[in-house]
């Protein structure tokens, strides 16, 4: 009976610091950028958010996961973020252009970001102190303003948030590599630069579970099919807009003449940036 209520004393005395762990993140990112929400809209913002006609409809959702011109109001140029232009739809959906609805998603993407970060690194170091070290100092650092405070910079808090959710599942879903795969497709829909996760994975199983390079591919293979599957449009796009480069027609706009379709960035992204 002692040794019950010792055992059931020690799981309260570990939940109630867990809470007071993750209470004091998310304090902290209150106090270091809970000022935000009193901003507006800046640069990319005015393209992609406040004079974009294609996130003023639920109903042109479904074009946002097909056409990467959605990404801007602008009549040339493009970016293949389908999920990060689904959460502009649905917060001008609730609160149409009021700066603060989407800059207070920002905030909260940010707190989301340092609490699963959190978990992530307790799970990797197996140690709460230096875990809760680093996700304060992720927390409050100025490295982090723009992301909070610039709302077209959202797209690295999603992808950061989806990236440490695919990593943990990683962790935690050793028998299957899918749920992790499925995960870094969301990320990679939010910024391609989410590529980076697979070789991440491939070192950190190499540093800690020890395996040989064939057993690590056998595991990992779902995750290359997804890069490959979610780039592949990329490279017929990008040959496509090579032949419009070459053979296509040009308009002028006044500012010099503007290629219809042109080769894209965005770390491989499959976007029609036009210029010249």
């Amino acid at each position: 009976m002692a040794d019950d209520d010792s055992t059931k004393d020690g799981q309260w005395t570990s939940r109630n610091r867990s809470i007071l762990e993750l209470g004091g993140l998310v304090v902290l990112c209150l106090v270091a950028h809970g000022r935000i929400i009193d901003g507006g809209f800046h640069y990319d913002d005015l393209h992609s958010i406040v004079d974009n006609p294609h996130i003023r409809s639920l109903s042109l959702v479904p074009t946002l996961f097909t056409d990467p011109g959605t990404f801007s109001g602008l009549d040339f140029g493009g970016m293949f973020r389908p999920l990060i232009m689904l959460s502009y739809s649905l917060t001008f959906a609730v609160s149409g252009l009021e700066p603060m609805a989407f800059l207070l998603t920002n905030l909260l993407l940010h707190v989301g970001v340092v609490v699963l970060g959190f978990i992530v690194f307790c799970h990797v170091w197996h140690d709460r102190r230096p875990a809760i070290v680093a996700a304060a100092l992720f927390a409050v650092h100025p490295i982090n303003v723009e992301t909070v405070a610039y709302v077209s910079s959202r797209s690295e808090s999603f992808c950061g948030l989806f990236m440490l959710a695919a990593f943990l599942a990683h962790l935690k879903i050793r028998e299957s590599a899918w749920p992790c795969a499925l995960i870094l497709l969301f990320a990679l829909m939010c910024k391609s630069i989410a590529i980076v996760l697979v070789p991440l994975l491939w070192i950190h199983d190499g540093m800690f579970v020890r395996d040989t390079w064939q057993e690590r591919g056998r595991r990992l293979w779902p995750l290359g099919l997804v890069v490959v599957g979610r780039f592949r449009p990329t490279v017929n796009g990008r040959s496509r807009c090579s032949s419009a480069t070459a053979h296509g027609p040009t308009h002028d706009t006044g500012q010099g003449p503007r290629l219809l379709c042109a080769s894209v960035d965005d770390s491989l992204g499959p976007e029609c940036r036009a210029s010249v």
